[in-house]
């Protein structure tokens, strides 16, 4: 994969991610229009699709997802988390092309479409954080999706003691907004399944190619 493959791969994960993390924030009662206007409804009032109040957890992180929005502007936030989580799945490809991760399964999905093993293993996984009763749970409900995200989620958070910077621990906004639909043939993780893992890294083979990912995704006019 050359660099013009890799920048036309940013360019796409880019604008599916940003995507992606509105589709989260509207979900939560928060859009560009509502946000100028200055017509967000409270925390404390905002219901779930599924029609339940927000928990204690969710109205902080709602919360500071406004301030922050408030401080820098909606679309400068939708960009920095979109942009976060990217460098994150990048991250995570490399460290499992190259064993580095604190779980002996796949947590990404190997091509587009496919069920990750950290799914299909997920009893057997053991994470910070993560119970074992509630894993079965959502494995009976079939709540596949949901229970991806918890465990992607468990393990950022156990990475962030060996690699802060990148894995801070995700108790902020940023979770709040974790784009979903990571599962579909047409998400950010399917279009990563397709790239070379060893253009992706920075810390062996070619550099030069995690700096024109990092740099292109930052640009605003690609």
């Amino acid at each position: 994969m050359n660099k013009t493959q890799l920048k036309n791969f940013a360019v796409a994960a880019r604008v599916a991610l940003i995507e992606r993390v509105k589709d989260r924030a509207r979900g939560f009662g928060i859009d560009e229009k509502t946000c100028a206007g200055g017509a967000v409804i409270p925390s404390k009032m905002v219901q779930t699709l599924g029609g339940a109040l927000l928990s204690q957890t969710e109205i902080n992180q709602r919360d500071a997802l406004l301030a922050r929005i408030q401080s820098r502007g909606y679309d400068q936030v939708m960009e920095e988390t979109a942009y976060t989580w990217f460098n994150r799945f990048i991250a995570l490809r490399y460290m499992q092309e190259h064993n580095l991760l604190p779980v002996s399964v796949r947590v990404l999905p190997d091509a587009p479409g496919a069920l990750p093993e950290l799914v299909r293993q997920a009893q057997n996984v053991e994470l910070d954080g993560v119970d074992f009763s509630h894993v079965v749970e959502l494995l009976e409900g079939n709540r596949t999706e949901t229970l991806y995200t918890e465990l992607l989620i468990a393990l950022c958070n156990q990475l962030s003691d060996v690699l802060p910077q990148m894995f801070e621990p995700i108790s902020d906004y940023t979770e709040l907004l974790f784009p979903d639909g990571l599962l579909r043939e047409d998400s950010v993780l399917a279009m990563l399944a397709e790239v070379d893992a060893e253009k992706l890294g920075g810390y062996s083979g070619d550099r030069m190619a995690v700096s024109v990912l990092q740099h292109r995704t930052q640009e605003r006019n690609l």
